[in-house]
């Protein structure tokens, strides 16, 4: 725990979610025990809300990245497959 709440204060939040900041529950004892009387929990959990904007962040763009690349395949799928070919209409002739 100590080296998370020193990676928030340096802040090198890039390397909280490296360090599984995310698994802190937040129980408090790091801070009870801390002989500096260090707020570790409170400078834990300001890392965590950062990490947790990155990760939304990220995972809103692979959305954004899957539904274009699905809206690309479904747009080149219907201009290949939707319309008929002009060699496979019927000329008339009979």
């Amino acid at each position: 725990p100590s080296v998370l709440s020193i990676l928030v204060q340096r802040e090198r939040m890039d390397e909280l979610e490296s360090n599984r900041a995310m698994d802190c529950i937040e129980c408090g004892a790091c801070t009870f025990v801390c002989p500096a009387g260090r707020r570790i929990v409170h400078a834990i959990r300001l890392g965590k809300s950062v990490v947790m904007e990155k990760i939304r962040a990220r995972q809103e763009k692979e959305r954004a990245e899957k539904a274009a690349a699905a809206k690309a395949a479904g747009s080149g799928a219907a201009a290949a497959g939707g319309q008929p070919c002009a060699a496979g209409k019927d000329s008339g002739k009979g």
